[in-house]
Protein backbone atom coordinates (compact mmCIF):
# COMPACT_ATOMS: atom_id res chain seq x y z
CA UNK A 1 0.00 0.00 0.00
CA UNK A 2 2.98 2.21 0.68
CA UNK A 3 4.56 1.00 -2.41
CA UNK A 4 1.33 2.26 -4.05
CA UNK A 5 0.85 6.12 -2.53
CA UNK A 6 4.59 6.52 -3.64
CA UNK A 7 4.13 5.54 -7.15
CA UNK A 8 0.69 8.05 -6.77
CA UNK A 9 2.88 10.47 -5.59
CA UNK A 10 5.39 10.61 -7.90
CA UNK A 11 2.82 11.61 -11.08
CA UNK A 12 0.72 14.31 -8.96
CA UNK A 13 1.39 17.66 -8.46
CA UNK A 14 2.87 17.31 -5.02
CA UNK A 15 5.91 16.32 -6.67
CA UNK A 16 6.20 18.50 -9.38
CA UNK A 17 6.57 21.00 -6.34
CA UNK A 18 9.14 19.15 -4.71
CA UNK A 19 11.05 19.05 -7.72
CA UNK A 20 10.44 22.25 -8.52
CA UNK A 21 11.64 23.48 -4.85
CA UNK A 22 14.70 21.44 -4.58
CA UNK A 23 15.72 21.83 -8.55
CA UNK A 24 15.35 26.06 -7.42
CA UNK A 25 17.40 25.42 -4.34
CA UNK A 26 20.35 23.91 -6.45
CA UNK A 27 20.09 26.15 -9.16
CA UNK A 28 20.01 29.26 -6.65
CA UNK A 29 23.22 27.72 -5.35
CA UNK A 30 24.89 27.25 -8.47
CA UNK A 31 24.04 31.19 -9.06
CA UNK A 32 25.63 32.41 -5.99
CA UNK A 33 28.82 30.31 -6.10
CA UNK A 34 29.50 30.98 -9.61
CA UNK A 35 29.14 27.66 -11.06
CA UNK A 36 28.32 27.33 -14.44
CA UNK A 37 28.68 29.32 -17.53
CA UNK A 38 25.91 31.16 -19.44
CA UNK A 39 25.21 29.10 -23.07
CA UNK A 40 26.43 30.73 -26.36
CA UNK A 41 24.55 31.62 -29.11
CA UNK A 42 24.28 34.56 -31.46
CA UNK A 43 21.48 36.03 -33.76
CA UNK A 44 22.29 36.86 -37.49
CA UNK A 45 21.20 40.80 -36.61
CA UNK A 46 23.66 42.14 -34.85
CA UNK A 47 21.41 44.01 -32.28
CA UNK A 48 24.00 44.49 -29.37
CA UNK A 49 21.63 43.90 -26.67
CA UNK A 50 23.05 43.23 -23.16
CA UNK A 51 22.64 39.77 -21.54
CA UNK A 52 20.75 39.56 -17.62
CA UNK A 53 22.35 37.50 -14.84
CA UNK A 54 19.33 37.62 -12.84
CA UNK A 55 18.83 34.02 -11.54
CA UNK A 56 15.15 34.79 -11.19
CA UNK A 57 14.75 35.51 -15.34
CA UNK A 58 16.66 32.07 -15.71
CA UNK A 59 14.32 29.65 -13.35
CA UNK A 60 10.62 31.41 -14.33
CA UNK A 61 11.71 30.80 -18.30
CA UNK A 62 12.69 27.51 -17.34
CA UNK A 63 9.50 27.33 -15.59
CA UNK A 64 7.52 28.94 -17.94
CA UNK A 65 8.62 25.98 -20.33
CA UNK A 66 7.37 23.45 -18.15
CA UNK A 67 3.93 25.07 -17.98
CA UNK A 68 3.82 24.83 -21.85
CA UNK A 69 4.73 21.67 -21.62
CA UNK A 70 1.41 21.03 -19.06
CA UNK A 71 -0.82 22.83 -21.42
CA UNK A 72 0.10 21.02 -24.21
CA UNK A 73 -0.31 17.66 -22.69
CA UNK A 74 -3.54 19.22 -21.18
CA UNK A 75 -5.20 20.25 -24.52
CA UNK A 76 -3.99 17.35 -27.23
CA UNK A 77 -4.30 14.57 -24.37
CA UNK A 78 -0.85 12.29 -25.75
CA UNK A 79 -0.14 11.31 -22.39
CA UNK A 80 -2.85 8.88 -22.15
CA UNK A 81 -3.14 8.95 -18.42
CA UNK A 82 -3.50 11.81 -15.83
CA UNK A 83 0.66 12.92 -14.61
CA UNK A 84 2.42 15.80 -14.53
CA UNK A 85 5.54 13.56 -14.07
CA UNK A 86 7.27 15.37 -17.36
CA UNK A 87 6.89 18.69 -15.90
CA UNK A 88 8.66 17.55 -12.59
CA UNK A 89 11.62 15.60 -14.53
CA UNK A 90 12.24 18.51 -17.19
CA UNK A 91 12.21 20.69 -14.38
CA UNK A 92 14.69 19.38 -12.08
CA UNK A 93 16.90 17.83 -15.14
CA UNK A 94 17.30 21.44 -16.32
CA UNK A 95 17.19 23.29 -12.79
CA UNK A 96 20.11 21.25 -11.75
CA UNK A 97 22.29 22.19 -14.98
CA UNK A 98 24.14 25.34 -13.74
CA UNK A 99 24.56 27.04 -17.60
CA UNK A 100 20.69 27.16 -16.96
CA UNK A 101 21.14 28.95 -14.04
CA UNK A 102 23.31 32.44 -15.22
CA UNK A 103 23.23 34.82 -18.16
CA UNK A 104 20.55 35.51 -20.40
CA UNK A 105 17.90 32.20 -20.17
CA UNK A 106 19.06 31.88 -24.08
CA UNK A 107 18.54 28.29 -24.27
CA UNK A 108 15.01 28.48 -22.20
CA UNK A 109 13.80 31.22 -24.07
CA UNK A 110 14.38 29.94 -27.10
CA UNK A 111 12.22 26.82 -26.45
CA UNK A 112 9.50 28.78 -24.50
CA UNK A 113 8.83 29.97 -28.37
CA UNK A 114 9.18 26.10 -29.74
CA UNK A 115 6.47 24.99 -27.11
CA UNK A 116 4.51 28.00 -28.33
CA UNK A 117 5.41 26.83 -32.15
CA UNK A 118 4.14 23.55 -31.24
CA UNK A 119 1.19 24.47 -30.01
CA UNK A 120 0.28 26.17 -33.01
CA UNK A 121 1.17 23.32 -34.59
CA UNK A 122 -0.69 20.82 -32.92
CA UNK A 123 -3.92 22.70 -33.07
CA UNK A 124 -3.78 22.71 -37.23
CA UNK A 125 -3.75 19.19 -37.08
CA UNK A 126 -5.55 18.43 -40.94
CA UNK A 127 -6.28 21.33 -41.21
CA UNK A 128 -4.36 21.45 -44.58
CA UNK A 129 -6.89 24.57 -46.03
CA UNK A 130 -6.04 27.05 -43.39
CA UNK A 131 -2.06 27.69 -44.40
CA UNK A 132 -1.81 30.26 -41.51
CA UNK A 133 -0.66 27.89 -39.00
CA UNK A 134 2.48 27.25 -42.04
CA UNK A 135 2.76 30.54 -42.17
CA UNK A 136 2.61 31.56 -38.69
CA UNK A 137 5.26 29.08 -37.50
CA UNK A 138 7.96 29.57 -40.21
CA UNK A 139 6.93 33.75 -39.60
CA UNK A 140 8.26 33.24 -36.22
CA UNK A 141 11.67 31.06 -36.37
CA UNK A 142 12.52 33.34 -38.94
CA UNK A 143 11.71 36.50 -36.77
CA UNK A 144 13.18 34.84 -33.65
CA UNK A 145 16.43 33.93 -35.88
CA UNK A 146 17.37 37.57 -36.37
CA UNK A 147 18.28 37.46 -32.18
CA UNK A 148 19.29 33.50 -31.96
CA UNK A 149 20.25 31.97 -34.84
CA UNK A 150 19.74 28.11 -33.18
CA UNK A 151 15.85 29.02 -34.69
CA UNK A 152 17.04 28.27 -37.89
CA UNK A 153 17.65 24.61 -36.92
CA UNK A 154 14.40 23.71 -36.06
CA UNK A 155 12.38 25.15 -39.41
CA UNK A 156 13.37 22.01 -40.82
CA UNK A 157 11.83 20.15 -37.65
CA UNK A 158 8.87 21.82 -38.36
CA UNK A 159 8.65 21.11 -41.74
CA UNK A 160 8.85 17.28 -41.30
CA UNK A 161 5.99 18.64 -38.34
CA UNK A 162 3.81 19.35 -40.98
CA UNK A 163 3.84 16.74 -42.82
CA UNK A 164 3.04 14.78 -39.83
CA UNK A 165 0.01 16.94 -38.73
CA UNK A 166 -1.34 16.46 -42.47
CA UNK A 167 -1.17 20.13 -43.55
CA UNK A 168 1.78 20.19 -45.79
CA UNK A 169 1.20 21.14 -49.59
CA UNK A 170 2.59 23.24 -52.40
CA UNK A 171 0.75 26.40 -51.16
CA UNK A 172 1.90 25.24 -47.66
CA UNK A 173 5.33 25.51 -49.12
CA UNK A 174 4.91 28.59 -50.49
CA UNK A 175 3.67 29.96 -47.05
CA UNK A 176 6.52 28.69 -45.46
CA UNK A 177 8.78 30.24 -47.52
CA UNK A 178 6.54 33.65 -47.41
CA UNK A 179 7.25 33.27 -43.67
CA UNK A 180 10.58 32.77 -43.90
CA UNK A 181 11.15 35.91 -46.18
CA UNK A 182 9.00 38.33 -44.70
CA UNK A 183 11.07 39.29 -41.22
CA UNK A 184 14.09 39.77 -43.03
CA UNK A 185 12.61 41.78 -45.73
CA UNK A 186 10.72 43.90 -42.97
CA UNK A 187 13.90 44.90 -41.55
CA UNK A 188 16.01 45.81 -44.78
CA UNK A 189 13.02 47.30 -46.39
CA UNK A 190 12.11 49.36 -43.16
CA UNK A 191 16.35 50.07 -43.14
CA UNK A 192 16.10 48.55 -39.04
CA UNK A 193 19.00 45.55 -41.00
CA UNK A 194 21.85 46.63 -43.17
CA UNK A 195 23.43 43.74 -45.23
CA UNK A 196 26.77 43.95 -42.75
CA UNK A 197 24.90 43.73 -39.66
CA UNK A 198 24.69 39.98 -40.76
CA UNK A 199 26.30 37.50 -38.81
CA UNK A 200 26.03 34.31 -40.34
CA UNK A 201 26.80 31.51 -37.71
CA UNK A 202 30.21 29.29 -38.54
CA UNK A 203 29.80 26.24 -37.54
CA UNK A 204 32.62 23.78 -36.86
CA UNK A 205 33.20 20.05 -35.75
CA UNK A 206 35.92 19.49 -33.61
CA UNK A 207 37.31 17.74 -30.64
CA UNK A 208 38.42 21.01 -29.71
CA UNK A 209 35.21 22.71 -30.24
CA UNK A 210 33.27 20.02 -28.11
CA UNK A 211 35.36 20.26 -25.18
CA UNK A 212 35.68 23.99 -25.19
CA UNK A 213 32.05 24.28 -25.21
CA UNK A 214 30.35 21.69 -23.97
CA UNK A 215 32.88 20.25 -21.51
CA UNK A 216 32.94 16.92 -19.21
CA UNK A 217 29.65 17.70 -17.49
CA UNK A 218 27.72 18.58 -20.61
CA UNK A 219 28.98 15.61 -22.45
CA UNK A 220 27.50 13.59 -19.47
CA UNK A 221 24.01 15.36 -19.60
CA UNK A 222 23.96 14.43 -23.26
CA UNK A 223 24.72 10.65 -22.72
CA UNK A 224 22.16 10.38 -20.04
CA UNK A 225 19.64 12.14 -22.17
CA UNK A 226 20.37 10.07 -25.05
CA UNK A 227 20.67 6.54 -23.45
CA UNK A 228 17.30 7.46 -21.28
CA UNK A 229 15.41 8.92 -24.39
CA UNK A 230 16.09 5.80 -26.03
CA UNK A 231 15.86 3.33 -24.10
CA UNK A 232 12.34 4.27 -22.98
CA UNK A 233 11.20 5.40 -26.23
CA UNK A 234 12.26 2.29 -27.59
CA UNK A 235 9.91 0.48 -24.53
CA UNK A 236 7.24 3.11 -25.28
CA UNK A 237 7.21 2.22 -28.87
CA UNK A 238 4.97 -0.90 -29.20
CA UNK A 239 2.49 1.03 -26.62
CA UNK A 240 2.65 4.19 -28.67
CA UNK A 241 2.05 2.61 -32.01
CA UNK A 242 -1.58 1.40 -30.69
CA UNK A 243 -2.68 4.97 -30.08
CA UNK A 244 -5.22 6.67 -32.33
CA UNK A 245 -3.09 8.49 -35.33
CA UNK A 246 -4.04 11.61 -34.44
CA UNK A 247 -1.93 11.02 -30.76
CA UNK A 248 0.38 9.01 -33.22
CA UNK A 249 1.28 11.94 -35.03
CA UNK A 250 1.76 13.92 -31.81
CA UNK A 251 3.87 11.44 -30.14
CA UNK A 252 6.09 11.50 -33.64
CA UNK A 253 7.05 14.76 -33.51
CA UNK A 254 8.59 14.56 -30.47
CA UNK A 255 10.60 11.55 -31.92
CA UNK A 256 11.76 13.72 -34.64
CA UNK A 257 12.87 17.08 -32.12
CA UNK A 258 14.49 14.42 -30.48
CA UNK A 259 16.52 12.78 -33.42
CA UNK A 260 17.50 16.37 -34.74
CA UNK A 261 18.42 18.24 -31.60
CA UNK A 262 20.84 15.15 -31.19
CA UNK A 263 21.86 16.02 -34.91
CA UNK A 264 21.97 19.91 -33.91
CA UNK A 265 24.66 19.10 -30.93
CA UNK A 266 27.27 17.80 -32.85
CA UNK A 267 26.86 20.21 -35.57
CA UNK A 268 26.34 23.39 -33.38
CA UNK A 269 28.28 22.97 -30.48
CA UNK A 270 27.97 26.38 -29.60
CA UNK A 271 24.53 26.26 -28.59
CA UNK A 272 24.56 22.65 -27.46
CA UNK A 273 22.59 24.00 -23.94
CA UNK A 274 19.57 24.66 -26.33
CA UNK A 275 19.24 21.71 -27.75
CA UNK A 276 20.15 19.47 -25.15
CA UNK A 277 16.98 21.34 -23.60
CA UNK A 278 14.80 20.81 -26.41
CA UNK A 279 15.99 16.73 -25.80
CA UNK A 280 15.36 16.74 -22.45
CA UNK A 281 11.66 18.52 -23.06
CA UNK A 282 11.78 15.23 -25.73
CA UNK A 283 12.90 12.62 -22.46
CA UNK A 284 10.49 13.61 -19.94
CA UNK A 285 7.53 12.68 -22.24
CA UNK A 286 8.90 9.61 -22.70
CA UNK A 287 9.35 8.98 -18.92
CA UNK A 288 5.73 10.45 -18.58
CA UNK A 289 4.74 7.48 -20.85
CA UNK A 290 6.65 4.89 -19.44
CA UNK A 291 5.64 5.72 -15.85
CA UNK A 292 1.60 5.91 -17.08
CA UNK A 293 1.41 2.69 -19.66
CA UNK A 294 2.93 0.57 -16.71
CA UNK A 295 2.30 -0.19 -13.64
CA UNK A 296 5.31 -1.39 -11.78
CA UNK A 297 5.06 -1.96 -7.91
CA UNK A 298 8.55 -0.24 -7.39
CA UNK A 299 8.27 2.25 -10.67
CA UNK A 300 9.40 4.88 -8.08
CA UNK A 301 12.89 3.53 -7.52
CA UNK A 302 13.25 4.27 -11.29
CA UNK A 303 12.26 7.68 -10.84
CA UNK A 304 14.37 8.81 -8.48
CA UNK A 305 17.23 6.89 -9.76
CA UNK A 306 16.68 9.38 -12.75
CA UNK A 307 16.64 12.24 -10.44
CA UNK A 308 19.84 11.69 -9.16
CA UNK A 309 21.41 10.35 -12.19
CA UNK A 310 20.37 14.21 -13.50
CA UNK A 311 21.69 15.74 -10.39
CA UNK A 312 25.20 13.26 -10.34
CA UNK A 313 25.94 15.06 -13.78
CA UNK A 314 27.23 18.21 -11.98
CA UNK A 315 29.63 16.43 -10.34
CA UNK A 316 32.48 17.58 -11.92
CA UNK A 317 31.53 21.44 -11.85
CA UNK A 318 31.07 20.83 -8.19
CA UNK A 319 34.41 19.14 -7.80
CA UNK A 320 36.16 21.74 -9.59
CA UNK A 321 34.27 24.81 -7.48
CA UNK A 322 35.19 23.22 -4.54
CA UNK A 323 39.24 22.92 -5.67
CA UNK A 324 39.45 26.62 -6.54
Amino acid sequence: MKEESVNRFINNRYCLLVMGLMAAVLSYFFHVSGIGHAPGGAGIWNTGIAGCSLWAVNALTVLAVAVMMRVLDKNFAFVREYTVIYAAYFLFSSLCNPSYSVGFPRAAAVNAVLMVCVWVLFSGYQQKGRRSFVFLISFVLSLCSLFDYSFLFYIPVFILGFMQMKIFSFKGLLAILLGLAVPYWIACGSGMLAFDDLRFPRLVISKEKYLTEIGLSGLYRIILAVVVGSVLGSINLFKLMNYRMQLRSYNGFFTVLALLSIIFIVVDATNFATYLMSLNICVAYQVAHFFTTRKMRRGYILFFFLILANAACAVPELIGFFKS
